[in-house]
């Protein structure tokens, strides 16, 4: 399979996320990201959308728990 990391660029807009995510989920390809890149998008999150801290940690546990094979050092 296929293997692409995902930049916080990719994981930021929800648009991309979801369709890069949903195209992994489907196996045609298998998503990577480090923890610093899921940092980054955290940041910016909270930084320039009115997303709630609740919103916020669901997301990044979302995105732990669902691909879990994903990260990446």
């Amino acid at each position: 399979m296929t293997r692409a990391v995902l930049d916080a660029n990719v994981l930021y807009g929800s648009v991309a996320r979801d369709l890069m995510l949903r195209l992994a989920d489907q196996k045609l390809f298998q998503p990577l990201w480090t923890d610093e890149v899921l940092s980054e998008v955290e940041r910016a999150i909270r930084r320039n959308r009115p997303a709630t801290p609740d919103q916020l940690a669901h997301l990044m546990t979302s995105l732990r728990l669902s691909f879990p094979n994903a990260a990446v050092a």
